[in-house]
């Protein structure tokens, strides 16, 4: 099995975030079509990311809600693991969770995939996998208004996502390669590019002064400059 920085077990990989204020003061208004349902058994856990510690998704059967609750007093309540499941009748949605396990939320809707969520450094965004527009690109939600983006518009598809610590850009894989990209959109970056697939540089994630990448290479831990070098 491969490791990548961020824990993974299966199809899940986990990411922590506490959220702001701005994220978790309220209810959000998602840009789907609303339609809360109760989880059933899944045939896979999925991705997940986790504000602030790490843990794996969790293919249970708890009550799910449409909106994510806001922040109270209760243990981890501004402590969130965001993760994909297609625990409803095999659609891979996104869904927020607390790790003790309590106020799980249905964040995405449509029907399709909607996977592989990383928080950004403040809390206030998911990037996340999606093939709403056809292929597998990399979107961007706003937790506070459930307004969705289009990141990348990349010929062979993207995904694996993660944030610098900055929170300016997002790095990503396609295919044999991995990048960098601004939030926008713009300035797309080839870091490295492997022969093949199976030889390629995946599951990119930011060192910690966000001037390099660690990047999973087959059997091995690879770290670059931005540059590639």
């Amino acid at each position: 099995m491969r490791t990548s920085i961020q824990s993974k077990l299966g199809r899940a990989i986990c990411c922590l975030v506490t959220l702001s204020a701005a994220a978790c003061g309220g209810h959000v208004n998602l840009d789907e079509n609303k339609v809360p349902a109760t989880g059933g058994q899944s045939n896979s856990g999925g991705s997940s990311a986790l504000a602030g510690t790490t843990a794996s998704g969790n293919g249970g059967n708890n009550q799910v809600v449409s909106a994510i609750p806001s922040c109270e007093t209760a243990v981890d309540a501004e402590t969130w693991i965001a993760f994909d499941s297609d625990r409803d009748r095999y659609d891979r949605e996104l869904y927020m969770v607390h790790p003790d396990g309590s106020a799980l939320t249905r964040v995405t809707t449509r029907p399709g995939i909607d996977e592989e969520p990383a928080f950004s450094p403040d809390g206030n965004w998911l990037s996340f996998t999606s093939d709403r527009d056809g292929s597998l690109q990399i979107y961007l939600l706003e937790l506070a208004t459930g307004h969705v983006t289009q990141v990348t518009h990349h010929n062979g598809g993207a995904d694996q996502s993660s944030f610098s610590h900055d929170g300016r850009l997002l790095a990503f894989h396609s295919g044999a390669s991995s990048f960098t990209i601004r939030l926008d959109g713009a300035d797309e970056q080839l870091v490295v590019s492997g022969p093949d697939p199976f030889n390629g540089y995946a599951h990119p994630q930011f060192a910690q002064n966000d001037t390099r990448l660690v990047v999973d290479r087959n059997n091995e831990i690879d770290v670059l400059k931005l540059d590639g070098s």
